[in-house]
């Protein structure tokens, strides 16, 4: 089996690449970092070095390699309020090289990792919230993910089947992601458990490396039509969260009284973030409107198209990701 993955030097894209090579793929990977894949042991790998948004690069993987049972497309620009121009230069245009790189080497099948920003955040009654609905994307990285999934989708229909996966709050023991966030807030009382009576009850939605994975390889062995799908674990709200990471290390959380100016605060810090094009966990949570501020989403669709659910539970996963970060020496456990 002979695959091409890009971004496989990433927090998703690399355990992929060591999961195909111990099955016995051959890999190819386009990556803008040849010395990031010096640590992919073993196996058939050939390293291409190059930037999805470049079709000089992207030409050039088509012309020297095989036919591709599988183009595995994860490379991506994840700045949530980043530059609208860099956002779309790799996140559209890139994804636009890479199909025809597809195209061009007539690849079987086309698996391209989505976000569930995407979709964009649902209101409390929409929970779980369907991937047949708009899209209402609140940041320029989700409008790019969906200008991507229309690409995937409109090149599926002429040459190969598609999924578009809309991955979760991506989290693990090699990507501590909002785990680490949420326990340094604990340990060190900052400004995330400060604000915590306001986003308390908000919804979303992570999913462990291992499952993201697992969905990946699932969505390839498939044998349902082109398809989009939220890959994602447990929903739950921010507090649960909190909590669970409160017991692993046998803190007490006691938050404040809520204030009136609380929320007016993070919205003109949220304003702020967006027009210096950063973001934080903060900033993440308080990114949608009105009553659109829950992030939770169906696995139905998941099931029936790729006979996937996720099997790691939030607190297992969470409680796996701290003990290691602990074992590890992580500064804000030891």
């Amino acid at each position: 089996m002979n695959a091409l993955v890009t971004g496989g030097t990433g927090f998703v894209g690399k355990p992929l690449v060591r999961r195909l090579l111990q099955d016995g793929w051959h890999v190819t990977l386009l990556t803008r970092d040849r010395e990031r894949a010096r640590d992919i042991d073993g196996g058939n790998l050939t390293v291409y070095e190059g930037d999805v948004s470049d079709s000089e690069a992207t030409d050039r993987v088509a012309r020297l390699a095989n036919r591709f049972d599988a183009v595995f497309h994860l490379a991506a620009s994840l700045s949530y309020f980043g530059e609208r121009e860099e956002l779309y230069r790799t996140n559209v245009q890139g994804t636009r090289n890479v199909l025809s790189l597809a195209i061009e080497s007539r690849a079987k099948k086309f698996i391209y990792a989505s976000s569930i920003e995407a979709a964009g955040p649902v209101t409390r009654k929409q929970v779980p919230a369907s991937p047949d609905g708009a899209c209402k994307p609140v940041s320029p990285y989700g409008v790019t993910k969906v200008l991507a999934e229309r690409l995937v989708m409109s090149a599926a229909r002429g040459h190969f089947p598609a999924a578009a996966l809309r991955i979760g709050n991506v989290y693990g023991p090699d990507h501590l992601s909002f785990v680490s966030e949420i326990a340094e807030a604990i340990l060190q009382r900052n400004r995330l458990l400060e604000f915590l009576p306001i986003y308390a009850d908000r919804y979303i939605h992570p999913v462990h490396n291992d499952d993201v994975t697992r969905g990946i390889l699932a969505a390839y062995w498939s044998d349902a039509p082109s398809c989009t799908v939220t890959l994602a674990g447990e929903y739950a709200t921010v507090g649960d969260l909190f909590q669970i990471c409160a017991e692993f290390l046998g803190k007490q959380i006691r938050p404040r009284q809520r204030r009136k100016t609380d929320e007016i605060y993070l919205l003109l810090r949220r304003e702020y973030h967006r027009r210096s094009k950063t973001a934080d966990f903060i900033t993440y949570l308080m990114a949608g409107p009105g009553k659109r501020i829950h992030r939770a989403y169906s696995l139905e669709e998941t099931r029936r198209a790729l006979g996937f659910s996720p099997q790691v539970t939030l607190r297992n996963g969470v409680t796996q990701t701290l003990r290691r970060a602990k074992d590890a020496g992580l500064s804000i456990l030891s």
